[in-house]
């Protein structure tokens, strides 16, 4: 059996936290879901991770507007992947979650201008049916 040795034991500690400030502390919406989850007896590093827009440790990691698998995560790289490419492959199921889901922003605008823009459609063409009954009703 071979183990770890203490420099790849570093190395995947490192991964860990910084996913955690990946996945949960780089934008409003993940850190108000990490905020649902923590309680009291968490990890303080992790509250401060994660929950704050500042990053309170530099010494510990760079913070980086792209990451990349290979430099970044060399150890956890395959399930980042995976990961990501299941968060990209999900699709909305409920009008909520159409709402909510602004990954694709053209995808997003497109999707509620059909529904205005037909909505609006639909109505006028109702009224118009109307006024037209009352037409012929009242000659």
């Amino acid at each position: 059996m071979q183990w770890a040795s203490e420099l790849e034991i570093s190395q995947l500690l490192h991964e860990i936290i910084l996913s955690y400030r990946l996945l949960f502390g780089q934008n409003k919406e993940s850190r108000k879901i990490f905020k649902g989850m923590v309680n009291v007896a968490d990890d303080m590093i992790l509250r401060e991770l994660c929950s704050t827009k500042e990053n309170h440790f530099p010494e510990l990691f760079k913070e980086r507007d792209f990451y990349r698998l290979k430099r970044d995560f060399p150890i956890l790289r395959s399930r980042l992947a995976t990961l990501s490419h299941q968060m990209s492959n999900t699709k909305p199921r409920s009008w909520q979650d159409l709402w909510k889901d602004k990954r694709d922003s053209a995808h997003w605008l497109t999707f509620w201008a059909v529904i205005v823009i037909g909505g609006a459609g639909i109505l006028l063409a109702a009224i118009q049916v109307l006024l037209q009954a009352v037409q012929l009703a009242h000659p």
